[in-house]
């Protein structure tokens, strides 16, 4: 007897818990959830009527699922009971009843498209580019089009497509060789062809457009197709050199040098196209006649040693400039900030070195 009973308790269990889960699965058919699914699709048109946008911008909260709406005899009412316009409150008056639901607004944001179809290793114009308010665009889309304009695609995309940083990728002009060249000739323009490459892909040492040596020479044969690097080139460009024999420590003055024409490999870097820049600086070693001057070659000149007499300009608070004999208490070069003394007074002041023996108050 006692087994019977625990069987007959076994199959009620069995079919409580068949019937539960058969309910469950009707509960979206429901007159109360039907209700519910009613009552926010006529919440997300009341929003989007007060805030001048489309119902499918308006998001509404999740609602407690054991919630139950009461059928309305009478349309809801909506109003904002708070004065913003994050909560709604809808009311009902037959029966009586209320509900505070929370919804969002979503805002349409700026980001850039395509106007056209592009293919991938397309350098992007702004004639490519347009600025649109995009619902919802994807994570790292674009929102200024001086972000793309100059850049590389990565991939075709179509018309309308929104641009993203994943895209694209960073253009640089190099120079491709049209046709077979021999080792010292001088590179013209007719020999090369100006073409983007993505930096990901620019060969080691490649000559960027904007670097293009003037009247450089080849240093090496090359085939058509190659992109021109350093090591194919010797430049050929004015620079400074010394006329004399000069000393480290020396002043250098424009005087003391001349241009002459030279050839070195690559773009020339680090030394000087006119003498602009090279007074009142002092030499870091000995040079010789002929040879190049180049920037490490030179540092700020000491200009004013301790206990000489320094000529310091003052500017009054009435914006009049006047000059005073004071001495100085520590060595200093151009540009640098000195310790100087008013030997009438006392007086400390400090100034900023502007030549020989010359400095400015600060």
């Amino acid at each position: 007897m006692k087994n019977l009973n625990n069987c007959l308790l076994s199959f009620i269990l069995f079919f409580s818990l068949l019937f539960g889960i058969q309910s469950a699965g009707l509960a979206a058919d429901t007159p109360a959830e039907v209700n519910k699914q009613r009552l926010l699709q006529d919440l997300k048109i009341w929003v989007a009527s007060q805030s001048g946008v489309a119902p499918d911008l308006v998001e509404i909260a999740p609602l407690d699922a054991r919630l139950r709406v009461l059928d309305c005899s009478a349309a809801p009412v909506f109003d904002f009971p708070f004065g913003g316009r994050e909560q709604v409150r809808a009311r009902c008056d037959s029966p009586v009843w209320q509900l505070y639901i929370k919804v969002s607004v979503i805002a349409p944001r700026n980001t850039v498209v395509l106007l056209k179809a592009v293919a991938a290793g397309q350098v992007l114009s702004p004639a490519d580019l347009d600025l649109r308010p995009v619902v919802r665009p994807p994570a790292n889309s674009l929102t200024d089009r001086a972000q793309a304009v100059g850049q590389m695609t990565k991939r075709a995309l179509g018309t309308g497509s929104v641009l993203s940083s994943m895209d694209i990728e960073e253009a640089v002009a190099v120079a491709r060789i049209n046709v077979a060249i021999k080792a010292g000739e001088t590179l013209k323009a007719t020999n090369f062809k100006i073409e983007h490459i993505a930096r990901s892909q620019i060969p080691p040492g490649a000559v960027t457009a904007a670097a293009m040596p003037e009247g450089a020479q080849l240093t090496r044969d090359l085939p058509a197709g190659h992109v021109l690097r350093v090591e194919d080139l010797n430049s050929l460009r004015k620079i400074l050199i010394a006329k004399q024999n000069l000393s480290i420590g020396q002043i250098v003055e424009p005087a003391l040098f001349e241009l002459a024409s030279v050839s070195a490999p690559g773009p020339m870097q680090g030394y000087f196209f006119d003498s602009s820049g090279i007074s009142n600086q002092e030499l870091t070693r000995n040079l010789r006649t002929g040879e190049p001057l180049r920037t490490a070659d030179l540092r700020p000149a000491l200009l004013i040693r301790r206990g000489s007499g320094v000529l310091l300009t003052v500017v009054t608070s009435g914006g009049v400039e006047i000059s005073i004999r004071v001495e100085a208490l520590q060595d200093a070069r151009m540009g640098e900030k000195i310790q100087l003394k008013n030997p009438d007074s006392g007086r400390l002041m400090n100034g900023v070195v502007t030549g020989p023996n010359t400095a400015r108050g600060i």
